[in-house]
């Protein structure tokens, strides 16, 4: 959604009701409000709106502007209500109701936002931002036909605008149409040569196609704009891996690391590099440190419990993915891992119940051929069990 930093109504339009000095000195007010407000002094900003406000109670630009303020200082209630008040002076300022749209998706109140964008269009068929933010909503309600279309409206009104093509990407990468993301990536780019973000994700739907070489550029390129830019580390080090470039994708991990020591997906992705090179120990710190920074992840403990396995620790496997169990109920695959462990404890009755959880939570199990051997080395070992128990 577009953010909003400075009013651009045009004060010749404001209907002043007062005496000419009186309306000059409102508007004198409300022009430097303007200033304070673009420059972030929010207090000053709010103290000349006030003013103005008290010499024109019907400016309904100065309810706006100090709305925007409240706004930006995340004070909803009283934004509301300046822009409340600014719609009751003028019930067809279509920015006011813009405006009140975005403070309702703010306070997660998503079907009245798109009612007030809706409203905003309907007085001013050629409102960008009102096109634009009600597509970014149906597009976060999954609602892609409908967020399509306002895109492709918001970028008929005005072909250069970033968030229309950037947002519109989104969707089409979301859908599988690398071709069509890639294009519209490319526009923001055009647009906005520095869009560290269009670079990224241009560079994931290079991926999804294949074009690994255009992948890694865009990454690149993503990484010179921002040095910080974990994402974009994350995601190069990732294709790095995938390609068998396991040195560079350890570098990667190891710069997201250094910029954020609370990234857990570094970690994460660094433990599986770790255990796939059998250094377990590394692998198990790594895990260590993401269940440090996300305690109530299922797939962190997961994956230590496969390190656990592979080291041939099945009690400590067990436990891990028990712990995973407990947090995600309805994971099938640490069902089926727990059962492994407990077939490798020689504890099969135990096993076997755990593959009839996994299979019943995941059906398609019944079509691996990993799945079918462990349950019936699980049944053929009860079986064995109980037989013992049964001889003289």
């Amino acid at each position: 959604m577009q953010q909003i930093y400075v009013l651009t109504s045009s004060l010749a339009l404001l209907a002043l009701t007062t005496s000419a000095v009186q309306a000059l000195d409102a508007a004198g007010y409300l022009n430097r409000g303007i200033t304070y407000y673009g420059n972030r002094e929010y207090e000053q900003a709010i103290a000349d709106y006030n003013e103005a406000i008290r010499i024109e109670p019907g400016l309904a630009l100065a309810y706006l502007g100090r709305g925007s303020v409240y706004e930006s200082r995340r004070e909803y209630d009283q934004a509301m209500a300046d822009y409340n008040k600014a719609i009751r002076i003028d019930p067809k300022y279509a920015i006011a109701y813009n405006y009140r749209g975005n403070v309702y998706v703010s306070k997660g109140e998503y079907d009245r936002a798109i009612a007030d964008y809706s409203m905003a269009i309907r007085i001013d068929p050629e409102y960008t931002d009102a096109y634009d933010n009600r597509g970014y909503i149906y597009q976060n309600k999954h609602e892609y036909d409908r967020a399509i279309a306002d895109y492709n409206e918001a970028i008929r009104i005005n072909p250069e605008l970033v968030s229309a093509y950037f947002n519109r990407g989104l969707i089409y990468y979301n859908m599988g149409n690398y071709d069509l993301a890639i294009a519209d990536y490319g526009n923001a780019i055009r647009i906005e040569p520095n869009h560290k973000s269009a670079y990224n994700n241009r560079g994931l739907a290079y991926f999804g196609k294949g074009e690994y070489d255009r992948a890694i550029s865009d990454y690149d390129e993503a990484i010179r704009i921002d040095p910080s830019y974990t994402s974009a580390y994350i995601n190069r080090a990732n294709l790095n891996d995938i390609i068998g470039d396991i040195d560079k994708a350890l570098i990667d991990y190891k710069n997201v690391i250094l910029l954020d020591l609370n990234h857990e997906i570094a970690y994460i992705n660094r433990a599986l590099i770790y255990q796939n090179k059998n250094n377990y120990d590394l692998a198990i710190t790594d895990c260590n440190n993401a269940i440090r920074i996300k305690p109530k992840h299922a797939n962190s403990y997961f994956i230590r419990g496969g390190i656990y396995y592979d080291k041939t620790e099945y009690d400590r496997a067990a436990v891990d993915y028990s712990e995973a169990i407990r947090i995600d109920p309805k994971y099938a695959l640490a069902y089926f891992n727990r059962g492994l462990a407990y077939l490798n404890k020689n504890e099969p009755r135990r096993s076997l119940t755990d593959f009839a959880e996994a299979v019943r939570l995941k059906p398609e199990l019944e079509k691996n051929d990993n799945f079918l051997k462990a349950r019936a080395d699980a049944q053929a070992a009860l079986t064995r069990s109980q037989e013992q128990r049964r001889r003289p």
